[in-house]
């Protein structure tokens, strides 16, 4: 089971990320106008850690449920 227990909870937590924390915040402005996003980069670099801060995000007190399927995920 992989464990995200040093995951960043908030997108300001995202380390060396400044231009893709700029570009998320700014697509927050408007939650209802969101286009689909493709995350790519190497292993490491952040992709999944900033994923789960934009849902977390957009789904508020919600996400918990994101959590409970990301750990079911794991599992497999």
């Amino acid at each position: 089971m992989i464990l995200y227990a040093i995951c960043p909870q908030k997108i300001s937590e995202l380390v060396n990320q400044k231009e893709i924390i700029g570009s998320i915040n700014s697509m927050l402005k408007n939650q209802f106008e969101i286009p689909h996003l493709l995350f790519s980069g190497s292993a490491g670099v952040g992709k999944t850690s900033a994923a789960l801060c934009l849902s977390k995000e957009i789904l508020g007190e919600h996400s918990k449920e994101l959590w409970s399927l990301m750990l079911l995920m794991s599992e497999e």
